[in-house]
């Protein structure tokens, strides 16, 4: 979205608010998100009822954007960070808002995104990822998800890896010019070879890693669980 439609959306509450309940009831009138029922009725406040379930609600009920207190500017602020790339901790300076805050929205971002891996379980039952595969094409960097590789497997056949925090950079594999997964200390610690201290990283997919150095290095404490959704 270009800055200037951007700050037109931001002169005022109303005008953030509109925008965004257009992505609301896409392809029909409000309907109770419980029930489904459409038979609903306006209670004060923006409240809405449902006549059969008595379920109250609002617009944005049970959506990303209801996941933290923030006003539809500021989301729509928060949005546009996100897109460049800034951290969680610069977003909170951003908008003034703690750093809780601005991680549940971040969060709730990534999840919303239509390839994320859908998963309720707590994230310290989560020990690895899955291990992604690394090629450059034309420029651009893809990153697949290799099927039937564990991290494990990786560390238990190849000792030239890095980690940085949570995230493990390995050496080429059938066809990829790196590997890349996380996971925790229980699973890296009995493959490490290397002294911390000693850096090796796969020749052939140098950008990536650099940009992944970047990219990561603005975040703390990446779970195994949450680790994908950096990838999107």
């Amino acid at each position: 979205m270009q800055p200037d439609v951007i700050e037109g959306l931001l002169e005022s509450e109303s005008i953030a608010r509109d925008y965004l309940l257009r992505f609301c009831w896409q392809g029909g009138s409000p309907h109770c998100p419980r029930c489904q029922c459409s038979k609903i009725y306006q209670l004060k406040e923006g409240r809405i009822r449902c006549s059969q379930c008595r379920y109250t609600f609002h617009d944005f009920s049970d959506r990303w954007i209801n996941s933290a207190r923030l006003t539809c500017r500021q989301w729509i602020r928060l949005v546009r960070l996100f897109e460049q790339d800034m951290s969680t901790r610069q977003i909170s300076s951003s908008l003034s808002v703690s750093y809780d805050t601005a991680y549940r929205a971040v969060n709730a971002i990534r999840r919303s995104l239509p390839s994320s891996l859908e998963s309720t379980t707590d994230d310290r039952c989560i020990e690895e990822s899955p291990v992604f595969g690394i090629n450059t094409l034309n420029g651009r960097i893809e990153a697949d998800v290799v099927p039937d590789l564990r991290p494990k497997q990786v560390l238990a056949q190849n000792s030239r890896n890095t980690k940085l925090s949570s995230v493990v950079f390995s050496v080429s594999y059938d066809g990829y010019e790196a590997l890349v997964f996380a996971c925790t200390p229980q699973i890296y610690e009995p493959f490490r070879f290397w002294p911390p201290e000693v850096q090796v990283y796969p020749a052939t997919a140098g950008g990536f890693l650099k940009y992944s150095s970047e990219c990561l290095s603005k975040h703390r404490n990446i779970s195994p669980k949450r680790f994908p959704l950096y990838y999107e």
